[in-house]
């Protein structure tokens, strides 16, 4: 009998592709089956990592998010992890990273990994010795790697057992080696091998060894012990004692109002070291190719700036070598890019100034070698003034030899402002590296009045040896009218990094629907950047620009700014010039620009509530917003233009070289 091409048993028949309605239903239903299999996915690796994390030290720790109202665990699960926040008191997840380093390129939650990794080991449950919070849960301390035997062996004769044990009275009746203990989680968790060994001084006081995430006890026993420049010292149980007395108890609260005044006082295992600088000691091929790039000729004035990035002290340490070349001569003036590479912003610098890319050259050196061929380098162009714009091989420099560089050039130094730890404590350059360098400066300069009184207060120099200089600013022509656009664009630039509190951002555009926020610019500093905040379909992220002037045309209503510390920021300074209302929150020197006669300030800087309805009376009454934001162009036309800037630089110069 003949068949069709297909035939089929009886009572079956061929599947009908789904048509129309039927398609739709199946399509949604494929859609809610893959939504709940996240769901559940999700769920679970919740309940994996659940008990490895620390609710009351994550909130803490991170009160962005405890202001927010969000579920921390459900916080570090989305982003927290992505951001390096660290999920435990005794989890890092730079120094887990490190030991796993493919979970970086796998995009994969470290502490997922250790969940996962923990339920496989066949080794005894260890509880941290340093306490947690209350409610902390136990993390164990895992073997996360054996260690190689030519390890164990360098660092054995070396290993204090009977100290080692008496830090972690668990190890007692454990089938874990103390010393594979140590050499595993030990050092992570910065516990001391011998009396004579402190890990933690060794990692702070050599930033080779940290940053390349050696052992540092290995790296001591085969290496460090031998080389003079190394810095290592005993384990002191009576610093740890004295720093709990300090961290805790009745004396913390005398500590926080000290604090106010002296912000020092939040770092106190700090100590003071002696030293001197080794000049003239020839670094071989450094040196070789440093004097054949600088090829015999001199300088009055050496400008030192960490490299040149999208940053407002990068732009500004241009605007500043500009002035010197005006003031003393472009031949007179150097530039050294000491921490980076990065040239991302030519057009900053005027071309007749000579620049060295000096980090290529010292990149491959130990510190102490750094800094020593950063001071051949002063000495061999004869520089009469050296002049720090936020480089970091400047200020190690002024903090360790600073007494004696104060007797060869002027050392000046430009701040901005400080940064801002996660538990909230001040620190950066005008904080740590001043303390230790301060009276070593002829002056000091800054771009805020802010930033002037409060070193004025804190380090007790007199008027004249601050000087506050107003960044300068070419105002346009002013304003005559501004854009309506039926639905309203905001204008925000700047680096996607903690300090310009993306969150504020993002939880802005989501309580303004009706606006368009127009997001340019990128990570620099923090690897995340605003996609981890999961931006709400209002705000439209663009890349960088080079210049205000290339994306003005696109009508923007105003711009808003936002930012938990700050000094008197370019990005508000190019805004006001160009006529755009702003609306920026009272931080830093901003109140000495922006007040209600020249823009909407905001008290708080994650008020956003109160960024609303600023935006939204910016709005409705385009009149007030239109006269502010030309009250704003005549005052930067008026405090910042550049010719302002240069004398003013010219006199801060001048004050202090009177013999």
């Amino acid at each position: 009998m003949p068949q069709d091409s297909a035939s089929f048993p009886a009572g079956d028949s061929p599947a009908r592709a789904p048509e129309g309605e039927d398609a739709r239903r199946a399509e949604g239903e494929e859609t809610g089956r893959k939504e709940e299999d996240e769901a559940a996915r999700r769920a679970e690796e919740l309940a994996r990592i659940a008990p490895f994390f620390d609710a009351a030290f994550y909130l803490k720790r991170n009160p962005d998010v405890a202001a927010a109202g969000m579920d921390p665990l459900q916080h570090f699960h989305s982003n927290g992890w992505r951001e390096g926040r660290n999920p435990h008191p005794n989890f890092a997840l730079a120094a887990y990273l490190a030991r796993f380093p493919a979970l970086r390129e796998e995009g994969r939650n470290p502490l997922l990994h250790f969940a996962d990794y923990h339920e496989g080991l066949a080794q005894a449950e260890l509880r941290p010795a340093r306490p947690a919070t209350d409610t902390a849960p136990a993390l164990p301390a895992i073997a996360l790697t054996p260690p190689a035997p030519q390890d164990l062996m360098a660092v054995r004769p070396f290993f204090d057992e009977a100290h080692y044990r008496a830090q972690l009275p668990e190890l007692a009746g454990s089938p874990v080696d103390p010393l594979v203990h140590y050499m595993t989680i030990g050092w992570i968790e910065e516990r001391d091998p011998s009396p004579e060994f402190s890990t933690r001084y060794y990692l702070r006081r050599n930033s080779d060894v940290r940053e390349k995430g050696l052992n540092p006890f290995l790296h001591w026993c085969r290496s460090g012990r031998h080389e003079p420049h190394r810095q290592s010292r005993s384990a002191g149980a009576e610093e740890a004692r004295l720093l709990e007395v300090f961290e805790t108890g009745p004396l913390a609260a005398a500590v926080a109002d000290v604090e106010t005044l002296e912000p020092m006082v939040a770092f106190p295992a700090n100590e003071r070291r002696v030293t001197g600088p080794q000049l003239n000691r020839p670094l071989g091929e450094s040196a070789r190719q440093l004097r054949e790039t600088l090829g015999g000729r001199h300088y009055r004035t050496v400008v030192l700036v960490p490299h040149v990035r999208m940053s407002g002290g990068a732009r500004l340490a241009g605007a500043g070598v500009r002035a010197l070349a005006e003031l003393e001569g472009p031949d007179e003036v150097l530039v050294l890019r000491t921490d980076g590479p990065e040239f991302d912003y030519p057009e900053w610098y005027p071309a007749e100034v000579r620049q060295i890319d000096l980090s290529a050259l010292i990149a491959d050196l130990p510190e102490e070698q750094r800094l020593r061929l950063l001071i051949d380098v002063l000495n061999g162009v004869g520089a009469r003034r050296v002049i720090n714009f936020n480089s970091r091989l400047a200020w190690d420099a002024f903090g360790r030899y600073g007494r004696q560089m104060a007797q060869l050039y002027e050392l000046t130094s430009y701040l901005f402002c400080w940064d801002v730890t996660l538990e909230g404590d001040r620190t950066g350059y005008p904080i740590q590296w001043l303390r230790q360098s301060a009276d070593f400066h002829a002056r000091l300069l800054t771009d805020s009045e802010f930033l002037s009184q409060d070193l004025r207060a804190r380090f007790g120099f007199e008027a004249g040896r601050v000087t506050t200089l107003p960044t300068p600013i070419r105002t346009g022509p002013e304003v005559t009218a501004l854009p309506r656009n039926p639905r309203p664009r905001a204008l925000w630039a700047g680096r996607h990094d903690r300090q310009k509190r993306l969150d504020v951002l993002v939880a802005v555009a989501r309580a303004n629907p009706q606006i368009d926020f127009h997001v340019y610019g990128k990570p620099v500093l923090d690897q995340a950047g605003i996609e981890a905040f999961d931006p709400p379909f209002n705000i439209l992220v663009r890349p960088p620009y080079r210049r205000l002037e290339e994306v003005l045309p696109e009508g923007f209503d105003f711009y808003l700014y936002t930012s938990q510390w700050d000094g008197l920021p370019n990005a508000v300074l190019e805004a006001g010039a160009a006529g755009l209302p702003l609306v920026a929150p009272a931080v830093g020197g901003i109140p000495e620009l922006i007040d209600d006669r020249t823009g909407w300030l905001v008290p708080e800087c994650d008020d956003v509530a109160g960024y609303s309805a600023r935006i939204r009376a910016l709005l409705d009454d385009p009149e007030a917003a239109l006269s502010r934001a030309r009250a704003l162009q005549r005052r930067l036309a008026e405090r910042h233009a550049p010719e302002h800037y240069s004398a003013a630089l010219k006199d801060a110069l001048e004050k202090d070289l009177a013999p």
